[in-house]
């Protein structure tokens, strides 16, 4: 796909992922605000003194803050042991 098709799918899919975490009613308190832009700045190596042009609004960094904390809250509880991920390769585990 074109460069364009691809950042238009990523912003639909930050949407999606922002309704969902709005309609579980996720939240973020200041000091996971601080952590999640101390993450995100570190992610992107965008300097903090030039988050505000990429990012200019405060509703707008709310938003990519509150998209990082619910994709975390979904990955963080997944565990998988050795046991499972040789089940899965030998063909013994559906998938």
């Amino acid at each position: 796909p074109s460069a364009l098709s691809r950042v238009f799918d990523n912003y639909i899919k930050e949407r999606l992922f922002l309704r969902d975490a709005k309609s579980r009613a996720i939240t973020l308190t200041e000091d996971e605000k601080a952590r999640y832009l101390a993450q995100f700045t570190k992610a992107t190596r965008i300097e903090d003194s030039d988050i505000r042009i990429a990012l200019p609004d405060a509703e707008t960094l709310n938003d990519k803050l509150l998209v990082e904390k619910y994709l975390s809250m979904l990955i963080q509880p997944l565990a998988v042991d050795a046991a499972a991920v040789a089940a899965y390769y030998d063909g013994s585990c559906p998938h």
